[in-house]
């Protein structure tokens, strides 16, 4: 348990990087289990891509790729994906289609989370939530608080 928080933080601390950069505050690393190394991270770009699909989780599987010249991420040894919020349909489909091992995630997504359509028992997944729960949901609370106070002031200023 301590691994995967000491893990979690690192990716909050992508998720904070995210966050000022202007994007949803999600972040995201890879780590290969054998040697504990991160072998891929990502962040939240969507905004700044203006791609639907730049997802922090995509992003630490491509820059995972990238670092060991393989889409199967499992070549090396099993690997684990760590995100600060339950992974969507598309990223949890990306990290199964990567031969990612297990993927732990701190925040449900009650909007968009998808882990609960994974049968474990009959799937090469698995799936661990709840790590850092607070953490992870922290710096996203504060994102959409401070969006839905720039809205509300807009709409102030045209008054």
């Amino acid at each position: 348990m301590r691994q995967h928080e000491y893990f979690m933080k690192t990716a909050i601390h992508l998720a904070n990087l995210a966050g000022r950069r202007g994007e949803v505050p999600i972040g995201s690393i890879i780590v290969r289990q054998n040697d504990s190394k991160i072998i891929g991270y990502g962040y939240n770009f969507t905004e700044n891509m203006n791609c639907s699909v730049e997802h922090a989780e995509v992003r630490a599987i491509r820059n995972a790729s990238v670092n060991l010249k393989s889409w199967r991420l499992n070549s090396h040894g099993e690997v684990t994906l760590y995100t600060t919020i339950e992974p969507c349909m598309m990223c949890l489909g990306a990290s199964k289609l990567s031969r990612i091992n297990t993927v732990v995630y701190g925040a449900k997504n009650q909007k968009f989370g998808s882990t609960k359509t994974v049968d474990t028992a009959n799937d090469d997944i698995e799936i661990i939530g709840g790590i850092l729960e607070h953490e992870c949901k922290l710096p996203l609370q504060i994102f959409f608080k401070n969006k839905r106070n720039d809205n509300n002031n807009k709409k102030n200023d045209k008054i």
